[in-house]
């Protein structure tokens, strides 16, 4: 048994994602700081030609791979809180198969995190491409963290985040029972509890929109349409709700994270809930009026204008 302990843990759901794992394991071993870190691989419903691959990258670094097995497909929630179960390292980076990284990225966002040391999520700018490989995109300029803003919207995005490996402990696990909004939840639930977050200036990497990972393939927008309005609903954000959305279709519970089968009080982890709630009730009517001019954009072909002109000046989603 080695003594190999390493200094990060990257978290990696992997989903019938073989035609981006090889260059997913080059981008991993690429990384500048590959010595002090391990893979931690949850595979859900495993095929024989990812299997072969992982078994070679394993061969070649037999102490830095953990690769966990899911016969069936489950949450990427429950993936993420699978991996994170067993990662060794101090700070923990959720990485997606079909997402590249910077070579240097990893190693800048721990110096981040070390430089403030009550920071408990590290994330930054990156762009946004139509397909694997590509680095011509979207620039997503991630706003510096601000308590206020944070609360309000998800601006930091779901790709490159990284953890102090203790913040579970202190702010929960992943709720599982979201599989595309899993990231959006749990950045509101960081903001809503207090703990700061931090962002780095540099590129972190490339994050690939082709509507076929385990929470982005086609069929999971409508899904993820209700998560999202879940979530919003769950911290409060009363005026970005659809009101035409009846988000009691759907078995949801508001007030608890289902976590390995168990369902945990919200409030163990974000014990001022109930009154943050009261005090944003009166944001509730606003919803109305936002959709209702979000319908007008629409007719009227302004709305992706409109939402040029927002992330070119403000940055992040009002």
């Amino acid at each position: 048994m080695t003594s190999f302990t390493p200094r990060i843990s990257v978290v990696t759901s992997l989903y019938h994602g073989y035609r981006y794992l090889a260059g997913f394991l080059e981008n991993v071993w690429e990384q500048t700081c590959f010595p002090d870190l391990e893979l931690v691989l949850v595979h859900n419903e495993p095929e024989p030609e990812e299997l072969s691959l992982i078994q070679g990258f394993m061969t070649d670094y037999p102490h830095q791979v953990q690769h966990i097995l899911v016969e069936d497909v489950e949450s990427l929630g429950a993936s993420w809180n699978r991996g994170w179960a067993t990662a060794r390292g101090r700070f923990v980076s959720i990485w997606n198969v079909d997402d590249r990284r910077t070579p240097d990225s990893l190693v800048k966002q721990v110096q981040a995190m070390e430089a403030c040391p009550d920071c408990v999520m590290c994330y930054g700018p990156y762009i946004r491409v139509p397909a694997y490989g590509s680095s011509e995109g979207l620039q997503v300029d991630t706003p510096e963290f601000k308590q206020q803003w944070a609360r309000r919207s998800f601006s930091i995005g779901g790709a490159f985040m990284m953890f102090r490996r203790e913040i579970q402990e202190l702010a929960g696990p992943f709720d599982e029972q979201f599989t595309v909004a899993v990231d959006m939840e749990y950045g509101l639930r960081l903001a809503v509890a207090g703990h700061p977050l931090l962002r780095v200036d540099s590129l972190l990497g490339y994050f690939t929109s082709e509507q076929k990972g385990l929470s982005t393939r086609g069929d999971m927008n409508e899904r993820g349409v209700m998560e999202t309005q879940q979530t919003l609903r769950r911290y409060a954000i009363y005026d970005k709700l659809n009101p035409q959305l009846d988000l009691n279709e759907q078995p949801f519970r508001q007030d608890e994270i289902l976590s390995q089968s168990s369902w945990i009080p919200l409030t163990r982890y974000v014990p001022k809930l109930a009154g943050y709630r009261r005090w944003r009730f009166w944001l509730r009517p606003l919803g109305w009026l936002r959709f209702t001019l979000r319908d007008l954009l629409v007719r009227f072909g302004w709305l992706e204008r409109v939402h040029e002109l927002q992330n070119r000046f403000i940055g992040r989603d009002l």
